[in-house]
């Protein structure tokens, strides 16, 4: 499918003679990372913050890839005997992305893009076991949801695949916008619009014309999904798309609600404007039911039956890190460590309060990073909803900025003898075990940059062996 002349026209590729044969998948075959490298590989170097991919072109070569590609202002760095299994280009980065574009183009896939503050990555697997109930899907894997990621995705698209998920963040004013110029997507969802990376984007008002990008910058003809509750992103969808489908809770084109809750398990009500319906869910989180409602009507907009729909959802059993439960004779674990910021940090402890109620809980919480002059009340206001609403055993706080969650907990009449303060989770482990005789759950919580799965990871290998 892709030409030699195509790598030459239009993404301005310098092709030695020595290399006759471009491969028809060529996207397919690109690797970025030297330790990945197979024999079919073609190695393309990106420049990192604190790394060079091109110090790695021998290495990838040693390893018996086709070939590589190499950026000209990088020249000199290409070993002599290597010269002539190498493609020069203008710029490695810009030239991922292009013919990540280019080769998206070329495929009939339905591409879905998601962005939203909270809850991107969960949504996307939701959407994604239901589309592969429908036909082959293609998602992005972990969180490659930035300028590398996103190419890196949609390389691996084939003529196989029907549909394609596309998760995209941002951390500055037209991320969203450079990454739909690449995916040109047919789905646009926006989930929603909260705090999370206030700090870099320096204003709410910036973070918000950021994430809408995803409507304000993409095809009219695409179908944007957007929430019903957030009436400014559906006047902007709506004068940039010609369909809109809302969702919510109580309102909107498509209402996901819950109806039962029974041990970690839910059943949601669904209604849309074709039909309505219930499904059981295997996990539980306050939040699963809206994130649901926007892959529902993904789904719709996709023209896919409710049977598709429905064994989709009760296939979903949760993403690691976020929120995922183990249960052990003494102890229930509740891993939600992969990130936080004020909205996800109290949908997950309002998570915690309906599906355990009775539990003697034990909190572990970090910081939360990235909120700019909001996080000192952010981190007050967590720990006086601890106080107020979960009335833990013991809430440990992990972190510089968690201080004032113990100030708020304080306010809030947890008494000094069940809090506890920790500069990093390392410092915490030594503890760990005698923690864990406190109660009979545990809930911990923070920004990544944190590595509160570390008291996880030490917590589950103490319990195994109990």
């Amino acid at each position: 499918m892709l030409k030699r002349q195509d790598l030459i026209q239009h993404l301005n590729a310098t092709i030695p003679d020595e290399i006759r044969d471009i491969p028809s998948n060529l996207p397919n075959i690109i690797q970025t990372d030297s330790r990945s490298i197979r024999p079919e590989h073609w190695f393309l170097p990106i420049i990192g913050e604190t790394f060079d991919g091109h110090d790695f072109i021998r290495q990838a070569m040693e390893k018996g890839c086709q070939g590589f590609f190499y950026q000209a202002d990088h020249c000199d760095q290409i070993p002599s005997d290597l010269r002539s299994r190498g493609i020069e280009i203008p710029d490695s980065l810009e030239f991922f992305q292009g013919l990540a574009s280019f080769w998206r183009n070329l495929h009939k896939a339905k591409v879905v893009a998601i962005t939203g503050s909270n809850g991107k990555t969960t949504a996307k697997e939701m959407l994604s076991h239901i589309l592969t109930k429908a036909g082959n899907t293609l998602y992005t894997k972990g969180s490659y949801n930035n300028e590398i990621g996103v190419p890196i995705t949609l390389c691996q698209l084939t003529t196989d695949h029907q549909f394609a998920v596309i998760e995209m963040g941002a951390r500055h004013k037209g991320d969203i916008e450079a990454l739909c110029n690449i995916a040109n997507p047919d789905i646009c969802i926006v989930l929603n619009i909260g705090v999370a990376h206030l700090g870099e984007f320096g204003s709410r008002e910036t973070l918000r014309s950021t994430k809408q990008e995803m409507l304000t910058t993409t095809r009219k003809d695409a179908i944007a999904i957007v929430p019903h509750d957030d009436s400014d992103t559906v006047n902007v969808a709506k004068k940039h798309h010609d369909r809109v489908l809302t969702f919510g809770l109580e309102e909107g084109d498509i209402q996901v609600k819950l109806k039962y809750l029974t041990d970690g398990a839910m059943t949601l009500a669904i209604t849309s404007p074709q039909e309505a319906f219930q499904e059981t869910v295997p996990v539980y989180h306050q939040a699963y039911p809206i994130n649901f409602a926007a892959s529902v009507a993904a789904s719709f907009g996709l023209d896919l039956s409710s049977l598709s729909i429905r064994q989709g959802m009760k296939s979903f059993g949760g993403v690691s890190q976020r929120f995922s439960i183990s249960r052990f004779p003494t102890m229930t674990l509740i891993d939600d460590t992969y990130n936080a910021n004020p909205q996800s940090m109290d949908a997950g402890l309002s998570s915690v309060n309906a599906a355990f109620p009775n539990a003697d809980t034990i909190l572990v919480l970090g910081d939360m990073l990235e909120l700019g002059d909001e996080s000192q009340q952010a981190h007050y206001n967590v720990g006086y909803y601890c106080a107020e609403s979960v009335r833990p055993k013991m809430l440990v706080a992990i972190g510089p900025l968690s201080r004032a969650m113990l100030d708020g907990a304080r306010k809030g009449g947890i008494s000094e003898d069940k809090l506890l303060h920790f500069d990093s989770a390392d410092d915490f482990v030594p503890q760990l075990e005698e923690i864990l005789q406190k109660g009979n759950l545990l809930y911990a919580k923070a920004s990544n940059g944190i590595k509160l799965n570390r008291i996880i990871q030490n917590a589950r290998q103490i319990l195994e062996k109990a």
